[in-house]
């Protein structure tokens, strides 16, 4: 069953934010560190990596939410 949008919401929206892992059943683990570098939409999640000084992603990951296997929070 795939990750609920609905939940993943809650947690980026949440005061104060607490960073969190997803752990995924293909590509392996994404950490979120900051609201700031997410964008999620019904189907996917778009993660940030490689956050720089200037609080800035080099790149970004896609992850699907059908493939999401777990979230843990990371404080």
């Amino acid at each position: 069953m795939p990750a609920d949008p609905i939940d993943i919401k809650s947690l980026l929206e949440a005061k104060p934010f607490v960073p969190f892992v997803i752990t995924t059943t293909r590509t392996g683990q994404f950490r979120v560190g900051s609201p700031a570098h997410v964008l999620l939409t019904r189907s996917t999640l778009y993660v940030g990596n490689d956050v720089g000084p200037d609080g800035v992603p080099a790149d970004v990951s896609l992850v699907a939410l059908a493939q999401i296997g777990s979230i843990k929070l990371d404080p």
